[in-house]
């Protein structure tokens, strides 16, 4: 997506300010009709709602890392143990070898 700043020229302050404007009439226009104790409880609970959106947010995003990292840590393990059964059965004598090998290549496509 292209920046409507960076199309038109214009700095995000400009943005940012025609932004505010609706966000600023609304306010003044609630105040208007329920009065500013009303508007107030009205804008606490849409703040306490935000901050509650931020936390499962971020509390979702952590469960994620939490999940990518013990994958990353199973893929080592498994990539560990490739390596080790590889240099394993390359250390065998002849016979063996391919005996071990055709059995570790057979347990491999097993699972």
């Amino acid at each position: 997506m292209i920046d409507l700043f960076l199309v038109y020229g214009i700095g995000w302050r400009w943005w940012a300010g025609l932004g505010l404007v609706p966000i600023v009439v609304g306010v003044i226009l609630l105040v208007r009709v329920v009065g500013l104790t009303r508007a107030l409880q009205i804008g606490a609970g849409l703040l306490a709602a935000l901050g509650a959106a931020v936390m499962l947010r971020r509390a979702r995003q952590q469960g994620w890392q939490e999940r990518e990292d013990k994958l990353n840590r199973d893929t080592a393990e498994a990539v560990d143990d490739y390596r080790k059964k590889r240099d394993e059965v390359a250390d065998l004598p002849g016979t063996e070898l391919d005996r071990r090998a055709q059995r570790w290549v057979r347990d491999d496509e097993a699972r």
